[in-house]
């Protein structure tokens, strides 16, 4: 089944992407919290209508590897969505897990992408995705295996309909 959507707030270039970088591989965590809490209201109107579109449904995360989220200390794309969900006011849930450790995406060219985050994610016992439309959150868009592969194990879960927001995308 197909992401019914795909919402991002910027695109990858400038100086974002050195700040996205920088939180996200030095780690700096003030860094990120600081760039998207102080995001000008006006790029959250789109997702204003997302959220009045999808009211009562699930908000999720990419989530890490237990040994990637120990080193950074954080998750960016969990921080993000708490963010982005101040105004989409969805259910906070994490249905998804990552069960193994991958390659870094950034690193990959996309075929390499999609084979690298093949059977990563599952399900948790709690599944709190049946008949929902999910929102799953990332922090950088490129090719969509990330987000394709988490849609895979969530539709398998009874998802209704997948929808992934992004504060970064690539447009090629």
């Amino acid at each position: 089944m197909d992401i019914s959507g795909v919402y991002s707030l910027f695109a990858y270039q400038g100086p974002l992407i050195k700040a996205v970088k920088g939180a996200k591989y030095r780690p700096n965590r003030a860094m990120l919290s600081y760039l998207i809490n102080h995001i000008s209201p006006e790029y959250f109107y789109g997702l204003l209508d997302l959220g009045r579109l999808l009211g009562g449904s699930v908000i999720t995360h990419i989530p890490l590897y237990r040994g990637d989220g120990l080193s950074r200390g954080f998750n960016q794309a969990r921080d993000i969505a708490a963010c982005l969900n101040r105004y989409l006011r969805l259910k906070m849930a994490e249905p998804l897990e990552k069960i193994r450790p991958t390659r870094k995406q950034s690193q990959l060219d996309s075929r390499e992408r999609g084979q690298n985050l093949n059977m990563s994610f599952r399900l948790r016992k709690n599944n709190l995705v049946r008949g929902e439309r999910v929102v799953v959150v990332d922090d950088v868009v490129t090719t969509g295996s990330t987000i394709k592969e988490a849609a895979k194990v969530l539709y398998g879960g009874g998802a209704r309909e997948v929808f992934a927001v992004s504060l970064l995308r690539t447009y090629a």
